[in-house]
Parts: structure tokens; C-alpha cells; sequence
């Protein structure tokens, strides 16, 4: 249930972070394109009402009443070296000399000027406006601009906050009733109200999805069931068989021939305990109704596959003695065996050698070795080396076996020169 919720979260913040990221990327050019765009404005505009002014100054001349010539905003001058304009003549500020016809503007220590300059009939005309105003209207009109940005940023990502949580809201009410679905066994059905939309046929689809698998599992569980109890009950039949005949005169091969069937018998018994314990989620312990330590299966091991080792003429022993600590006997016997049945079938002269180290035993045997490919890919269900000589079954049961347990397994093999499993059954103390 966490998982899931923490997963949903997750996909919230990621499309609140993603789409943070895009909205301030195009605000913040919006903002930034607007604030470059106000100078290129206010050049063209001032620009055309300085120009509009110093001509009307020029045309209409100086004022008849003998006043200065003027206009309308106290904060525009105007200079000239124009005779008409005697009062005008003194007053061109030297620091305009230098600038070239047309728009300028002027940067003082002080004060800064708008300047606009015509020369017509070697006469310069000048005007000059107060830049004080417009820079105060620039500023407050920045400041808006960024403050009405940031409100629409927050808006926005407000906005989409809530339609992401409100999409993602039957996403997260189907996810909980499939995990109650679950819980029960897939009784039922999600019952959970959804959208007419994408995520609401997904969860309906899911619905249906859920309880035909747990049909399907149901039906595999009663079968694993009764399958595992009819062959119990014919494999105790025989091995039952198997002690009747052994009370009678019998030759010393016969009874060699009853000794194999009955230890046949108990391994296929604790494979099927096995199998069925992998099959069923939960039901680890219910393969084994007995509880040994490693020394005692390292020891059943051996009388298992002692014949085989003799009939190769390989060497068979055990060594270390671990600790004195209880475990499900099928499941362990099923990974040692396997691994050493799997080591006398690929070594042809020497032995196999049984390990037991604390918490944990290895197989190591005198054979070919194993090449990195094969390494790589051994435990790998119905993989078969080169030179196998098995199913490819052995092996990838093991690992499934130490993976459902918690188990650790390894391997280490130079070719030529043998190889070691490991198999760790927990962590020393």
C-alpha cells in the first residue's frame, strides 16, 4: 500500500515539477522580452514627440511678444545658435557639440536628458527632456510586470496542482481497492467509483484483470493440492511396498534394487513438498514437517549420491562441522543435492567435497570448470552448457529455492580447474 502511494506521489510532483519548469521558462522569457521591448518603445515614441516639437519650434519661430521660445512641459528646453532666437543663441550646453542629428540621450553625473538634434541651414536645433518621469514609469511599470508574472506563475501551478491531484485521485482510490482485493483473497470486485474517462477504464479493466487471475490461481491451487496428494499417497504406497518385500528372501542385489526405489520414494516426496511450497505465496514452512541442522543433510546427501560417486570411482566427502542451528530439511536437501548431483555428473576424476562453514556449506568438486558464458547464464532455467548432460532444471531450482529463502548463492570456477558453490543460510553472529 505504501509503495503504491508513495509512487503516486510521486508522479504528482514529477508533473508539478515538470510543468513548473516550463511555465516559469516561458514567463520568465515573456517578462524578459517585455522589459527589453520598453526601451526599443520608448526610443520610437520619444523619439517622434521630440522630433514633432523642435520642427513646430523651428517653423513657427521665435514668439512675436518677445517671450523665450517654449513649450508646453515645463521639462523640455530648447537651444539653438539660430539668430531668429537670439535668447537661445548662449544656451547650447557645450556637452551637445559632439552628438550627431537625431534621437540621443545624454547620462550626466546628476541628471540625464532625452535629446533630440536637427541641423537645417547650418543651424543646430536642440531639444533636451528630462529623463526623471519616464524612468519612474519605467520602473513602476517593470515592477508591475514582474509582480502580475509571478501571481500568474503561482496561479497557474495552483491550477495545476489541483487538476493532477484530481486525476490522479482515481488512480489512487483503484490502487487501494486492488490492495484490499488482494488482501481478501480477489473475492469481490474493487467497488471503487471512477471517472468515465482513461484512468476509470483502467481501473475497471484492472477490476476484471484481478479477479480472473485470482480464478486461475484458485483453480492452480486446488490442483497443486490434489496433485501433490495423489502422488504423496501412490509414492508412500510403494515405498510402503518396498519394506514388505524387503522382510522376504531376498538376494543382496534385490535388496540393493528396494534400497534405490525407497530412496527414490523420499526424494521425490520432498521434491513435490518443495514444488509445492515454491507454488504457493506464504506457504515456505509447509514443505517441511522436519527441522535438521546441515551436518545431518550434508550427511543424507552423501548417502544419496555415495553409489553414483562409487560406480564413477570419485571421492565423496565431507568436512567442517557448522552450527548447531535447524533447517526445513526439503528445501535444504533439495539445493545440496542438486548441487552435488549437478558436481559428480561434470567431474570424471577426483571427488566432490561438501563444506560446511557456520551458517552456510559449499560444493566444490575436481571437474572441467565452467566458462564465463556459462557462469553468467548457469542459473538460468533449461540453460544447457556445451557439454551438458542434464535438463537445465537442477540448477535454476536451486537459485529459486535460496531467492524464496532468503538464501545467497554464488559460484567461482576457472575451467579446468573445478568449481565452488556457496550457499549462505544467514549472517554469522
Amino acid at each position: 500500500m505504501e509503495n503504491k502511494v508513495k509512487r503516486l506521489i510521486g508522479t504528482r510532483t514529477s508533473i508539478l515539477l515538470s510543468s513548473g519548469i516550463i511555465l516559469g521558462v516561458v514567463i520568465f522569457t515573456c517578462v524578459v522580452v517585455m522589459l527589453r521591448e520598453v526601451p526599443v518603445i520608448e526610443r520610437s515614441l520619444l523619439s517622434s514627440e521630440l522630433y514633432y516639437e523642435l520642427e513646430n519650434a523651428i517653423s513657427n519661430g521665435p514668439r512675436a511678444d518677445g517671450e523665450r521660445t517654449g513649450f508646453a512641459n515645463p521639462d523640455q528646453k530648447f537651444f539653438t545658435d539660430d539668430p531668429r532666437f537670439p535668447e537661445q543663441i548662449s544656451g547650447i550646453p557645450g556637452r551637445y557639440h559632439g552628438f550627431e542629428s537625431g534621437y540621443s540621450e545624454y547620462e550626466g553625473t546628476e541628471n540625464s536628458y532625452y535629446v533630440y538634434i536637427i541641423d537645417k541651414n547650418d543651424h543646430r536645433y536642440v531639444i533636451q527632456s528630462d529623463q526623471t518621469e519616464f524612468e519612474e514609469m519605467e520602473k513602476a511599470y517593470g515592477i508591475t510586470v514582474i509582480g502580475i508574472a509571478a501571481l500568474m506563475y503561482v496561479l497557474s501551478l495552483s491550477l495545476i496542482a489541483w487538476r493532477v491531484t484530481a486525476a490522479l485521485r482515481p488512480a489512487r482510490l483503484a490502487a487501494n481497492a486492488i490492495s484490499r482485493f488482494i488482501e481478501k483473497g480477489g473475492s469481490g470486485s474493487l467497488k471503487v467509483k471512477v471517472p468515465d474517462d482513461e484512468i476509470g477504464y483502467l481501473a475497471l479493466t484492472c477490476d476484471r484483470a484481478c479477479r480472473h487471475v485470482f480464478r486461475l490461481l484458485e483453480k492452480e491451487r486446488f490442483f497443486s493440492s490434489d496433485l501433490s496428494h495423489e502422488l504423496r499417497t501412490r509414492i508412500a504406497v510403494i515405498s510402503s511396498g518396498c519394506e514388505l518385500l524387503k522382510e522376504g528372501d531376498l538376494t543382496l542385489e534385490q535388496k540393493n534394487k528396494l534400497e534405490s526405489i525407497q530412496t527414490a520414494c523420499e526424494r521425490i516426496t520432498s521434491l513435490v513438498k518443495v514444488l509445492l511450497a515454491l507454488a504457493r505465496d506464504g506457504g515456505r514452512e509447509s514443505a517441511d514437517d522436519e527441522m535438521v541442522t546441515l551436518r545431518e543433510v550434508a550427511l543424507r546427501v552423501i548417502e544419496s549420491e555415495k553409489a553414483k560417486a562409487e560406480a564413477r570411482d570419485l571421492t565423496l566427502e565431507l568436512k567442517g562441522e557448522g552450527k548447531d542451528e535447524a533447517y526445513p530439511f526439503s528445501l535444504l536437501f533439495t539445493v545440496m543435492d542438486n548441487l552435488v548431483s549437478n558436481a559428480l555428473r561434470y567431474t570424471e576424476k577426483g571427488g566432490v567435497t561438501i563444506e560446511i562453514s557456520g551458517r552456510g556449506f559449499s560444493v566444490k568438486d575436481s571437474g572441467r570448470g565452467m566458462s564465463d558464458e556459462e557462469q553468467a547464464r548457469v542459473f538460468e532455467p533449461f540453460y544447457r552448457g556445451k557439454t551438458s548432460q542434464g535438463h537445465g532444471i537442477g540448477l535454476s531450482l536451486v537459485k529459486r529455492i535460496c531467492d524464496d529463502r532468503g538464501w545467497e548463492i554464488s559460484l567461482e570456477s576457472n575451467s579446468g580447474k573445478g568449481s565452488r558453490f556457496t550457499v549462505t543460510l544467514g549472517k554469522e553472529l
